[in-house]
C-alpha cells in the first residue's frame, strides 16, 4: 500500500456524514471539535487570506472563478470544494492542481494524525468526522504551500460546516432554494438563517438575487453584524452560446471599474450569469495589492475557469454532456441550457440520492426526452435503486430502461443515440463521478 493509499484508508475510519445524511448526525455537529484540533495544529487556517462562500447552488462555479481570477493575478492559490467525483484530492487544488498524493500524505502522517491522536485524549467535543478532517488538511496544505488567497466553499449548511473557523476577507451566499430540509429546515428562511451563519461582523457580504424570504433574513443577518451587504451586479449575458468548435463558451458583458468588456465564460447555463455576477463582485471588493484586481487578470480568469461536472461536454455526434443537478431548480437550469444545444432527440441518463425529490426532478430532466436510463451509483448508501427511479420514470408516463451500472447506462444510451442526438447524465453528482471514473477520467483542472 502506497503511503498515500494508507492515509486515505486511515482517513475513511472516520463518519462520513456526506454518505449519510442522517439528522441525528447532524445534531451532533460542532464547531468547537474543530477548532480544538486546529489549536492542536495552530491554526493554519490562519494563514491565508479567505474567502467563503455559501450557498444552495452555485457556490462551487462561484469559488472556481474566484479562484481563476487570483490565479491570473499572480496570487498563490488554494480552493478547497465539495463533494469530489473521481478522487478526494479534487477537494484542495494548490494554484489550480489537486494537491498531490505526496504532500497529502506527509501532511496526513506527519500533522493530522498526531494532531488527531492529541485531540482524542479528551474528545470532549464530540467524535470527528471525515469532512472535519479534510478541511483541516485543506488548511494544512494551503499553509504548507504559502498560498496567499484561500476560496473556501462551505460543505454543508454555513453556521455549524467545518470550514465555519475563519475570518474571512469577503463572504458570499449564492441562490438558496429548499435542501437537505431534514437538516437545514424546510422552510427557505430557515436555509437561510443557516448560510447567514457565515456572516463576519464588518467583513463584506456579497449576495446573489434571492428569494424576498431568504433576503429578509440576510439582510436582517448582515445588519445586526454591521456587515456591508453587496448585491451581485454587473454581469449582462451577449450570447448564452458560443460554438468555438474545441469548446463552447457563452459570453458575458463584465463591468469593471476603469475598464470592463466581454469575456468567453466556459461555465454554461443562463444561471451562471447569476453565478459570475456574485465572483465580479466578490472580486471587486477584495483587499488587494494596487487596491484593484486588473482586468485581464478578470477577463482571463473568467475565460479558464472550468468546474467539471456541469454541463461538461464530454464528447459530440452524439453530444455526452454531464451534469450534476439534483434539486428542481438546478433540474430546470439543466432543462433550459440543454434547450440551447442544436440536437434532435435527447436521452437521459437518471440517478438520484435517496434524500432528493425524484418525482420533481423526473419531472424537469426527463419530459420529452425519448429514453430514460435509469441507473444508480454502486456503493453509495444514498442512492436509490435502479428499479425505484425507473418506477418513478414509469409513473410519470416516460419510456424508461434498468441498468443497475451507470457505465453500462451510458453505453446503452450511447448505442441507441444518432449522430444528432444528445446523451445527458444527471440527477446526481455522485452518478457524474462514477460515470467519469469508468471512463478512465483523470483530475482535469
Amino acid at each position: 500500500m502506497s503511503d498515500y493509499a494508507a492515509a486515505a484508508a486511515w482517513l475513511a475510519e472516520f463518519a462520513n456524514v456526506e454518505q449519510r445524511l442522517d439528522p441525528r448526525a447532524w445534531a451532533g455537529v460542532k464547531l468547537e471539535r474543530v477548532v480544538a484540533l486546529l489549536d492542536r495544529l495552530d491554526h493554519p487556517e490562519r494563514a491565508a487570506a479567505v474567502v467563503h462562500i455559501a450557498g444552495s447552488k452555485g457556490k462551487g462555479s462561484v469559488a472556481a472563478l474566484v479562484e481563476a481570477v487570483l490565479r491570473q493575478a499572480g496570487y498563490r492559490t488554494g480552493l478547497y470544494t465539495s463533494p469530489h467525483l473521481v478522487s478526494p484530492r479534487e477537494r484542495i487544488r494548490l494554484s489550480g492542481q489537486p494537491i498531490t498524493e505526496e504532500l497529502a500524505a506527509d501532511l496526513v502522517v506527519g500533522r493530522l494524525q498526531p494532531a488527531v491522536a492529541a485531540y482524542q485524549t479528551d474528545p470532549v467535543h464530540g467524535t470527528l468526522t471525515w469532512f472535519d478532517l479534510h478541511t483541516a488538511l485543506a488548511w494544512l496544505a494551503f499553509q504548507a504551500t504559502a498560498v496567499d488567497w484561500a476560496v473556501v466553499e462551505v460543505g454543508l449548511g454555513g453556521r455549524l460546516d467545518a470550514t465555519n473557523v475563519v475570518q474571512p476577507a469577503v463572504c458570499a451566499i449564492t441562490t438558496l432554494c429548499l435542501e437537505h430540509t431534514a437538516l437545514l429546515g424546510d422552510r427557505l428562511e430557515q436555509i437561510a438563517a443557516e448560510k447567514a451563519g457565515i456572516i463576519k461582523p464588518g467583513v463584506p457580504l456579497v449576495s446573489a438575487p434571492q428569494e424576498p424570504a431568504a433576503a429578509a433574513v440576510l439582510a436582517a443577518r448582515a445588519a445586526e453584524l454591521a456587515a456591508p451587504l453587496h448585491p451581485a451586479t454587473g454581469v449582462t449575458v451577449l450570447d448564452a452560446l458560443c460554438d468555438h468548435g474545441d469548446r463552447l463558451t457563452q459570453r458575458l458583458e463584465l463591468h469593471w471599474p476603469g475598464a470592463g468588456g466581454a469575456v468567453d465564460c466556459a461555465l454554461l447555463g443562463p444561471h451562471q450569469a447569476v453565478n459570475a455576477a456574485v465572483a465580479r463582485t466578490v472580486l471587486e471588493r477584495l483587499p488587494v495589492d494596487g487596491g484593484r484586481l486588473p482586468w485581464a487578470a478578470v477577463r482571463d480568469g473568467f475565460a479558464q475557469a472550468r468546474w467539471p461536472g456541469r454541463v461538461e461536454v464530454l464528447q459530440r455526434r452524439p453530444w455526452l454532456i454531464l451534469d450534476g443537478a439534483h434539486t428542481p431548480t438546478a433540474a430546470a437550469q439543466l432543462r433550459r441550457t440543454l434547450d440551447l444545444l442544436p440536437h434532435h432527440r435527447r436521452l437521459l441518463v437518471l440517478a438520484c440520492a435517496a434524500d432528493k425529490d425524484l418525482p420533481a426532478l423526473v419531472a424537469e430532466l426527463a419530459a420529452d426526452c425519448a429514453l430514460v436510463l435509469a441507473t444508480s451509483v454502486p456503493g453509495n448508501p444514498r442512492a436509490l435503486p435502479a428499479s425505484t427511479v425507473a418506477a418513478a420514470v414509469r409513473a410519470a408516463g416516460w419510456p424508461v430502461e434498468q441498468h443497475p451500472d451507470p457505465a453500462a447506462a451510458v453505453a446503452a444510451a450511447l448505442q441507441q443515440a444518432t449522430p444528432a442526438d444528445a446523451v445527458v447524465v444527471s440527477g446526481s453528482l455522485y452518478l457524474v463521478g462514477a460515470v467519469l471514473a469508468a471512463r478512465g477520467a483523470e483530475l482535469r483542472w
